[in-house]
């Protein structure tokens, strides 16, 4: 019997217009491997490839994500109100 591991999963935030915004997650034990990464050159390729423009964002105390979006080229281009409701 073959045994499948989900070591991380993707989608598409959005799509508006012509630009996706990615969001990504990756299972705690399988994460600095790379596979991130990977999956989304993939996604940003899928993008460029249909005329898409990848957007990416995140909490600022999100450090992972944001070290991640800086290595695959993005750059911060506004600052957006975060809300929550306190619990």
């Amino acid at each position: 019997m073959k045994k499948t591991i989900l070591f991380r999963y993707q989608w598409c935030d959005y799509l508006h217009d012509d630009k996706l915004e990615i969001g990504i997650e990756t299972v705690e034990k399988y994460r600095g491997m790379g596979f991130a990464r990977a999956a989304c050159m993939a996604l940003i390729d899928y993008c460029i490839e249909n005329g898409l423009e990848p957007v990416w964002s995140c909490r600022l105390e999100n450090t992972p994500s944001t070290n991640l979006a800086k290595s695959l080229g993005f750059f911060e281009t506004m600052r957006l109100p975060y809300y929550h409701i306190p619990v």
